[in-house]
């Protein structure tokens, strides 16, 4: 058996390899990843959609915490009333978000349906612009962009009733949507035309 030799890089005091991987296997290893997230996610969708409003509401409160010292440093300058109306917002509306999750969750959904449109398009994008480009594989990408944008509209209409659940279910859908469609398109190409 013969030893390969790794390259090591020296990162403060720490040898690490360096591990130099084409673009094909990102692809692959991302499609893998997202789609066990979103196989996680789709069996327990209560917890999914509850932590994705606990994590809602704990970004909020870092917002407003950071816009609150950014005023504290830039007095001077004009609409502090309004920057601080809006930093003390952030951080109410992420407070109640931890507290009452259901309700964060809620909000959750609505932001979720903007979410899902705006990837749906950008994904149907950006397989218009491969299909100009005569990319192999450039279909894959039209399932994920119609799934988003049919969970944009779901969400519109459902959220309401089951919030929480629903957004886990809708996190659990996506994620493994795009991990599939990640791996099919990485598997329409072969490996050597990525390196």
């Amino acid at each position: 058996m013969v030893a390969r030799h790794i390259p090591i890089e020296r990162s403060h005091g720490l040898a690490l390899p360096r591990w130099k991987a084409s673009p094909w296997t990102w692809f692959v290893l991302e499609g893998v990843a997202l789609t066990l997230l979103g196989v996680l996610a789709f069996a327990l969708p209560l917890a999914a959609g509850l932590a994705a409003a606990l994590v809602f509401g704990w970004l909020l409160i870092l917002g407003g915490a950071v816009s609150l010292v950014s005023l504290a440093r830039t007095r001077r300058h004009a609409n502090v009333a309004w920057r601080v109306v809006s930093a003390v917002a952030a951080i109410v509306a992420g407070v109640l978000a931890l507290v009452y999750p259901w309700v964060g969750a809620w909000t959750l959904a609505v932001l979720a349906a903007a979410y899902f449109f705006v990837t749906g398009v950008a994904l149907a994008m950006v397989a218009v612009k491969l299909k100009r480009a005569q990319a192999p594989g450039w279909y894959w990408l039209l399932a994920p962009a119609a799934v988003d944008l049919a969970l944009g509209v779901l969400a519109v209409f459902i959220a309401p009733v089951a919030a929480p659940l629903f957004i886990g279910y809708l996190v659990g859908i996506d994620l493994m949507f795009s991990g599939l469609a990640l791996l099919a398109f990485a598997a329409s190409r072969r490996r050597e035309a990525w390196l």
